[in-house]
């Protein structure tokens, strides 16, 4: 495969450099250190109090854009900016961070990139054509938005991509269904698992407490509360039984997501969201005491990753209540290393998790579901192991780099073959 000039450019609140990382940040740097041997690799990124400045680090070429600009335009705009329509909200407007964009599609074309891979913003490919015209723009989607922001909108986005790519077959199909006209530029492309990383530790010491492990912001999407829940049942029945729930404390806004959606498990969310609610993260808190769990859960706070990846080979079992889940990493990662997982049966995680091989899908939204299928696999060890050693083999036929970094090149070598 020749050597290509590749560029991807993150989302301007992505944490892309470790420690500080979210998980799209986790996806592009690894993605970018491990193309960096085969290809010229650019990564546009906001800065951070460690990155002012351009810097080579593992091969990679890290090109922070100053976003001071950005946020006086989005302050003078913001009066006249209509937020009436939950479907064209400001953040997916052309002018929504346009400096931000055309600074990298300007830099782009004085390097020669020759492949731009978009993550999420959408209105961000028209602008690049323009700055760099000769590169191709590769849109990778690990969200719903194409199927909730105005067609109008994200028609005139798609116009201007070479290639759209869903994190999961719920993510691309959502858009084929709804851009029909665009759907052969869509394929489906997983996120990709460090399998050197999350490898299967021990099996559990079985006179040791169970250790329950959930992981992900926590904030009213990712169904914190709904784990809660369920945890008064499981401790009603397994008091010994302890969860870690390892994430910041981040309540993703309204508008980014349940404001967008018309799914009734999302938009029931509101609550959360009134003016007089309490922070979310305070308010489980409050909850934990309230069902005298305080002894069972724990919140921990974010975590590095590669304490993720321990807690993770030393838990019993991982739970993820998500409501909605465009891919769901955080299961693969505990299937990598060999741990069944309990997951809510939505949008990716349909892909990812398989029911009754890997772990268990239960309906969202639901504790008392939840907490019956931790309960089931805690008191069967021989069937946690052997839903472990199935999600590894799942995790390393599906989701490794190796896997995932073929596909990507490949398509870009399709799309600059298109000339």
């Amino acid at each position: 495969m020749p050597r290509r000039r590749l560029a991807i450019l993150s989302q301007p609140f992505d944490g892309v450099l470790p420690p500080h990382q979210n998980s799209i940040g986790i996806w592009i740097h690894e993605a970018a250190r491990r193309l960096a041997p085969r290809h010229d690799v650019t990564v546009y990124l906001q800065p951070t109090q460690e990155l002012r400045t351009e810097a080579v680090r593992d091969g990679v070429r890290y090109r922070p854009l100053d976003l001071d600009v950005d946020r006086r335009l989005q302050r003078l705009l913001a009066p006249v900016t209509p937020a009436d329509d939950p479907h064209r909200p400001p953040y997916a407007r052309r002018r929504h961070w346009l400096p931000y964009a055309l600074r990298a599609g300007l830099d782009a074309r004085r390097r020669g990139v020759e492949v731009i891979h978009v993550l999420n913003f959408h209105q961000f490919a028209p602008l690049l054509k323009r700055a760099a015209p000769r590169a191709r723009v590769v849109l990778h989607m690990r969200c719903e938005w194409l199927s909730q922001v105005d067609r109008a909108w994200a028609a005139r986005s798609l116009a201007a991509c070479d290639a759209v790519v869903g994190c999961s077959g719920h993510v691309t199909g959502l858009i084929r269904e709804r851009f029909p006209e665009f759907a052969e530029r869509c394929r489906t492309i997983p996120n990709a698992i460090d399998m050197a990383g999350f490898t299967p530790g021990p099996d559990p010491d079985p006179a040791r407490p169970p250790r329950l492990l959930a992981v992900g912001r926590v904030s009213p999407e990712k169904g914190a509360h709904v784990l809660v829940e369920a945890m008064r049942a499981v401790a009603d029945a397994r008091p010994d039984a302890r969860l870690d729930v390892v994430g910041s404390f981040g309540q993703l806004p309204w508008e980014f997501l349940a404001g967008l959606s018309d799914d009734p498990a999302l938009q029931a969310l509101a609550p959360f969201y009134a003016p007089d609610a309490p922070r979310y993260a305070d308010g489980l808190q409050a909850r934990v005491q309230e069902l005298g769990l305080g002894e069972q859960v724990t919140f921990t706070g974010g975590k590095p990753y590669e304490e993720v990846m321990a807690r993770m080979r030393d838990c019993d079992v991982l739970i993820n209540p998500s409501l909605s889940e465009s891919f769901g990493r955080t299961p693969v990662e505990a299937m990598a290393c060999a741990r069944p997982v309990v997951g809510a049966a939505v949008g990716g995680m349909l892909d990812t998790i398989v029911d009754g091989e890997t772990g268990r899908l239960v309906p969202a939204a639901d504790p008392a579901a939840l907490a019956a299928a931790v309960l089931e696999l805690l008191a069967d060890p021989d069937r946690r192991r052997a839903m472990g050693r199935a999600g590894r083999a799942r995790a390393e036929a599906e989701f490794s780099w190796e896997s995932v970094l073929t596909r990507i090149e490949a398509l870009g070598e399709e799309v600059i073959g298109r000339g």
